[in-house]
């Protein structure tokens, strides 16, 4: 049950940065390879959807992608 849990939480961990990151950008300006450009239209609200159908492997890539732009920045 531990290892459920833990993997539950590592999951929420993960879906909890995407909707920060969508709700506004870290780093004041979203650079145009950042992958939250092509919705930035949109509500937070209709972010949220897209985020909620992403798959876990494009969610992974998407905060793989912030954090090595957070390192080179």
């Amino acid at each position: 049950m531990i290892v459920k849990d833990r993997v539950i939480l590592v999951i929420m961990q993960k879906d909890n940065s995407l909707y920060g990151i969508a709700y506004n950008c870290p780093h004041h300006e979203r650079q145009p390879n950042c992958p939250f450009k092509q919705v930035e239209h949109l509500s937070f609200q209709e972010k949220v959807k897209w985020i909620d159908h992403l798959s876990e492997k494009e969610k992974e890539t998407i905060l793989e992608r912030h954090q090595v732009f957070t390192k080179n920045r």
